[in-house]
């Protein structure tokens, strides 16, 4: 029964959410027919052909039905979701021992015997210790019945380190460790069997991976491979001629921007019909995958080739027939904001999912590879300019898909409306040029005023003036100093009221720390920085990272002015707005408008005419308020004559008994 409520529950929302295609279907290059068995909750697996046309976030995947209208779906990417048991290791015994030889360096030796793990454990099963010893590198042998295996552990003072080992096979008898270390104190260590299995759901495939460059130098082997679009990695496998070899490799995750992060590092190794030739990897996000291969004094490994154990994507929709068409290519849609995505964390299991098939990608008829948006090339009314106390000439050239996105500025932001309802876009003609507004576009520094700075018991503190208009959202506070300073803590407080608290932690490079903010309305900040017993801080700039809005607009090239500056103006409302998806998912030619200067059409007196009657009433509101206040002090000063007949007529009161 309560699956049964589930799948009901599950197939209601997705029917709940199904609309009508819009005109950004045109944008989708591709198409492949989906066919069911019946109607009901589906899913189809997306193939390598069809991953090779899409982007990598499936943003540009779409589902309509016989119909033509959209059915939501979300992805299952099937990605590991291992299930992690740890149990530490049965030290039997534990040796330690100093010697020297002359000419060498002391070293230390400590032998441990471990118990052999659970026969539960069935692999695969790494083998992990763990140590307060901060600096340390140690040659490590361990042996057990029918094996052995050499590694090194080691802990770097940039806080890198290896202390783990896979263990090519599960041992059934007691194993001994010999730790021999260069170091002046033994590293004694906890000793943990760690297994890990996958609970998700296995649709694995083995994907090649395509060489970008390669080097050898510094006995060090780095491969730079291209990351398969649309797929998670969970595993890496290497083949190579090479026979007997033993080298430690280690996977980061390089975004575009060159950013590296480490995503997983193991020793691989052949010896006889003995291998470790795999490798687990975290998810990867960036364009490449690089790989570091220590060598040693070793060459390096021969005809060496890289894949990939990836997950295949599955889409799950609910069909209201038994076909659809799945949509997909040319990158030019933006990811969907479905709200189904969060049911997957709930679990799939006892909810009935039928298999659909995909068929073969063809190319779409109806795509439109250039100028979507030409049916929306409309100029609106005229508009009366004189109001506007700002602007700026542009120069748009509406791009090969005829839309142009205008990045308003932290100088043009601070000028406008707090909802930036008064900004218009004009042509010579003074027509308005409609236009649609995107709040969370990208990050601008703006320069934050330091108006003050106080000393108190050990604390700074700073009285910052953050201009900005209420729209907008100061992403973070980006303090600069001189030199290379140690963690400061820091507290925020909002119009004299306590926000938050943290530490400052300054690049030793850029000698900069962050502070997070995340909020509008934000003017006053006061900062309070407690320097203790140290040299105060010397802040020699305070930038604030705020969103930048941006305007998209279908307007034709040629020569237009921006406008703002009009506090009374209303909202405007353009029939653009209904194309929003279909605009706003266009290539883009991208216009930054100069500094806001003075518009030279400038009015007081269309001001006043431009706020019309709302100026009048509250006039009028103002006089009546000043006329009832001068009556009712006139009243209040008038003394009033006591009157002989009211006292007169006053009834004698009764003595009192």
């Amino acid at each position: 029964m309560k699956f049964l409520s589930r799948t009901f529950t599950l197939s209601l929302l997705l029917a709940a959410q199904s609309w009508a295609a819009t005109d950004s279907l045109k944008l989708l290059s591709h198409q492949a027919k989906i066919t069911a068995p019946q109607a009901g909750l589906s899913r189809v697996t997306l193939s390598p052909e069809v991953m090779a046309l899409t982007q990598s976030d499936l943003s540009d995947v779409r589902i309509v039905d016989s119909d033509g209208r959209e059915i939501p779906y979300m992805v299952d990417r099937g990605s590991p979701a291992p299930a992690l048991k740890r149990v530490e290791a049965t030290v039997i015994s534990l040796n330690r021992d100093m010697h020297q030889k002359a000419g060498e360096l002391e070293s230390r030796t400590e032998i441990a015997k471990l118990k052999a793990p659970a026969s539960t454990m069935t692999g695969p099963l790494r083998l992990t210790a763990e140590t307060q010893a901060n600096e340390w590198v140690a040659d490590v042998t361990i042996t057990w019945k029918g094996g052995s295996l050499k590694t090194v552990w080691f802990r770097l003072a940039d806080g890198r380190s290896h202390l783990s080992v896979t263990l090519p096979q599960v041992p059934t008898s007691d194993l001994t460790l010999t730790i021999q270390a260069l170091h002046d104190t033994f590293v004694l260590p906890h000793f943990y069997y760690e297994e890990t299995k996958s609970t998700a759901r296995e649709l694995w495939t083995e994907v090649p991976l395509a060489q970008d460059r390669a080097e050898n130098r510094q006995q060090t082997t780095t491969l730079w491979i291209k990351r398969p679009s649309g797929y998670d990695i969970g595993l890496l496998s290497f083949q190579t001629e090479s026979t007997l070899f033993e080298r430690y490799v280690r996977v980061y995750d390089v975004d575009e921007r060159g950013n590296e992060d480490v995503i997983g590092g193991d020793n691989l190794f052949r010896i006889g019909d003995r291998s470790l030739l795999s490798l687990p990897v975290r998810t990867a996000h960036g364009k490449f995958l690089k790989l570091e291969i220590d060598n040693g004094d070793s060459p390096a490994l021969t005809e060496l080739k890289v894949s990939a154990r990836v997950t295949a994507p599955v889409v799950v929709f609910d069909l209201r027939g038994t076909e659809a068409t799945m949509m997909f290519g040319a990158g030019r849609l933006r990811k969907p904001t479905y709200d189904l995505q969060s049911l997957l964390s709930r679990g799939t299991a006892g909810i009935v999912i039928q298999d659909a098939q995909l068929g073969s990608p063809t190319k779409r008829t109806e795509y439109q590879p250039e100028r979507p948006v030409e049916f929306a090339v409309t100029p609106g009314a005229l508009l009366d300019v004189a109001p506007y106390a700002f602007c700026a000439d542009l120069n748009l050239t509406a791009g090969a898909e005829g839309v142009s996105r205008i990045e308003l500025s932290p100088e043009w932001t601070s000028r406008m409306r707090p909802d930036l309802a008064d900004v218009r876009l004009v042509d010579d003609e003074k027509h308005q040029w409609p236009y649609l507004l995107s709040l969370s576009e990208a990050d601008s520094p703006i320069e934050v005023d330091t108006e003050e700075r106080t000393q108190d018991h050990g604390d700074t503190t700073w009285k910052l003036k953050v201009r900005t208009t209420d729209a907008v959202v100061v992403r973070q506070l980006d303090i600069h100093a001189e030199g290379v300073f140690t963690d400061r803590p820091y507290r925020v407080e909002i119009d004299k009221k306590p926000a938050f608290q943290g530490t400052l932690r300054f690049n030793s490079q850029t000698h900069v720390a962050t502070v997070p903010l995340e909020m509008r309305r934000l003017q006053n900040v006061t900062l309070i920085i407690s320097d203790g017993d140290d040299v105060a801080l010397d802040l020699n700039q305070v930038t604030a990272q705020v969103e930048t809005p941006a305007l998209y607009t279908v307007a034709k090239a040629g020569h237009y002015q921006l406008l703002a500056g009009f506090a009374n103006a209303e909202a405007p409302h353009y029939q653009l707005e209904t194309a929003r998806a279909l605009v706003l998912n266009a290539k883009f030619e991208n216009v930054t408008p100069s500094f806001p200067g003075k518009n030279p059409n400038f009015s007081k007196a269309s001001l006043y005419k431009a706020m019309g009657d709302t100026t009048t009433v509250w006039i009028a509101l103002g006089i009546a308020i000043a006329v009832l206040a001068m009556l009712t002090l006139r009243l209040a000063r008038t003394p009033t004559a006591p009157s002989s007949a009211g006292a007169a007529s006053e009834p004698a009161r009764k003595p009192t008994e």
